[in-house]
């Protein structure tokens, strides 16, 4: 082993050709190398130039403060405007205003789609709740609530809390729009609970710079709801009302924040922006000593220096492991990458890595071809010696049903015989396919087919036998069944379905469908009664060979148009039948 941790021959730079590892730097230290070189001397000019330019610098950075918490307060002020358009007009919907009957179920329809809404009720003056869109049956009165004893009717939308809603059993703040009856006389109010919980939770999923904070805050300064942070700072009361302010202060921890404060609703709701100092002037130093000519040196002679860098001692190895890689995706695992010896360690170990891997992936095809190999050697065998062994037993049938005299003894065996060959036959073709794990249904039904009507001897004289089949390859777990209901359809449509001596037709049909198959033999002939159908052997065996397939068997009687057919889902691993 060497130093690169691989074996001598994956730090060569071809076959036979070992690059000592110490001769090679790595890519990391070249680059670090480099880039350093490059920008030293935009490093120190920048600091040089940015010393006189902090102060403005932080003076934009409260600038951007009060634009932030601007642009933050106009979400949550949107929550205000909605409860206060809304509660306008539920005030004058009639069936709100004179708390009809109806008036809960408007009241329950307006919380759909508005999920900050906790409830809506519909108050007379003396503080009764007179209809509201939750139950009401413990709570059924806000008289004695601070809020509602110091509301001004005179405002035509208020908002105060937070508050623990009575109805909603939540910490809530609560908008009020005064309310009139139907003549215009002032009548109570219409009240919405703002879900606290909500707008903490929407606080918390708001996309902020790092360290940024949002809160809202009541009069006195008092978080009601805020984003997620490790800590906040401790908030003054809002200075202003009519306006936008910033202030300093410090959090449990001792650290400095700065914030600005804008008014949400009134004076009853601000929201504030805050973030940390060492957040928000964290940057100060490294922007402020930038200018015009600056970042372009930088950028030009950092460009420079990585490219060329890039192109020396990465990109045109890269691109040789790029032509290796192809030949090893085309199956050339014997082909090797041009000589490493002036390459970078970790360029010349993955050069050796990709040779080791493809002498492995040379191994390893040729041990899964032999293995394949072996595997459909003794597949195929498998379905000789069944097929022998099949065939034996035809054989063994057809000398016993030769023994006797009576047709009715000898018919059990004939069919047997002919179900035992369909068996046979299946094999027989699994041996001569190359794919043996599924069976072409077409080329199967026309051998099968054939065979019937040879062991059905002279009952076919007459009749003719049809083969509609769409192309489709089944696995042999359903190829077999499947073979044994044509068998057993078949024999039974020459048998019953037509007088000796008469001519007619028997058509195979196999239909595929979305992933579904349906397999009938139909015939021309006298049909059959479905009475003497049920007590026979031939539809126990067809309903068994359904119930293999998972299929559906149905049977039609009619003479002329007798059909016995199954409707049955295809496996996975069938081919065909989209």
């Amino acid at each position: 082993m060497n130093s690169t941790g691989l074996p001598p021959k994956i730090a060569s730079g071809g076959p036979g050709t070992d690059v000592p590892p110490s001769s090679h730097r790595s890519i990391s230290a070249l680059f670090l190398v480099a880039v350093a070189a490059a920008l030293l001397p935009v490093c120190v000019l920048s600091f040089v130039q940015a010393y006189g330019r902090v102060e403005r610098d932080r003076e934009v950075a409260r600038i951007r403060l009060v634009e932030s918490v601007q642009a933050t307060s106009s979400e949550e002020l949107n929550v205000f405007r909605i409860a206060e358009h809304v509660l306008q007009t539920l005030a004058v919907q009639p069936d709100v205003r004179d708390a009809a009957p109806g008036c809960e179920l408007a009241l329950q329809n307006t919380l759909i789609g508005l999920p900050f809404f906790a409830n809506v009720a519909r108050i007379g003056p003396d503080g009764a709740i007179r209809c509201s869109a939750l139950p009401t049956t413990d709570y059924r009165s806000v008289a004695g609530e601070p809020w509602w004893q110091g509301r001004d009717p005179a405002k035509p939308f208020s908002v105060t809390g937070p508050i623990y809603g009575g109805v909603s059993k939540r910490r809530v703040i609560a908008g009020i729009v005064p309310a009139a009856n139907a003549t215009g006389a002032p009548d109570g109010a219409m009240t919405v609970a703002i879900d606290l919980g909500w707008l903490d939770q929407a606080l918390k999923l708001r996309h902020l710079s790092d360290g940024a904070v949002v809160a809202l805050l009541d009069s006195t300064g008092a978080v009601i709801a805020a984003s997620a942070s490790p800590s906040l700072p401790i908030f003054a009361a809002p200075a202003t009302t009519d306006g936008t302010a910033v202030a300093t202060a410090t959090d449990a921890g001792g650290s400095q924040w700065s914030y600005a404060t804008a008014p949400l609703v009134g004076e009853t709701i601000f929201v504030a922006f805050a973030m940390p100092d060492d957040q928000l002037f964290s940057t100060t130093l490294w922007q402020v000593g930038t200018d015009v000519a600056l970042p372009i040196i930088a950028i030009l002679l950092a460009s420079l220096a990585i490219w060329l860098a890039a192109h020396r001692w990465v990109i045109r190895y890269i691109s040789g492991m790029q032509t290796l890689a192809g030949e090893y995706a085309e199956g050339r695992f014997e082909a090797r990458s041009p000589s490493l010896d002036r390459a970078p360690a970790e360029i010349a170990a993955l050069g050796n890595a990709l040779h080791t891997m493809a002498d492995h992936a040379r191994d390893r095809d040729r041990r899964l071809h032999d293995a394949l190999t072996q595997k459909a050697l003794l597949v195929r065998e498998v379905h000789h010696r069944v097929k022998n062994n099949l065939q034996i037993v035809v054989s063994l049938l057809s000398l016993q049903a030769g023994r006797l005299t009576d047709p009715d003894a000898r018919a059990p065996l004939e069919q047997a015989r002919t179900r035992i060959g369909a068996l046979a036959l299946v094999h027989r073709l699994l041996l001569d396919m190359e794919e043996q794990s599924v069976v072409d249904m077409r080329y199967l039904i026309g051998e099968l087919a054939a065979n019937l009507r040879q062991a059905m001897g002279s009952r076919t004289r007459g009749v003719e036998l049809i083969n509609e089949i769409d192309e489709l390859r089944l696995p042999t777990d359903t190829a077999i069944p499947l073979t044994l209901f044509i068998v057993e359809a078949v024999t039974n449509a020459f048998r019953h379905a037509f007088q000796a001596g008469a001519r007619g037709r028997i058509t195979i049909r196999l239909k595929t469908a979305d992933r579904r198959a349906t397999l009938s033999v139909e015939d021309n002939g006298t049909g059959f009664d479905p009475a003497t159908v049920t007590a026979g052997t031939g539809l126990r065996l067809l309903r068994a060979f359904s119930q293999q397939l998972a299929g559906t068997l149905t049977m039609t009687p009619a003479p002329g148009a007798a059909v016995i057919a199954v409707d049955f889902p295809l496996p996975q691993d069938a081919e065909g039948g989209a």
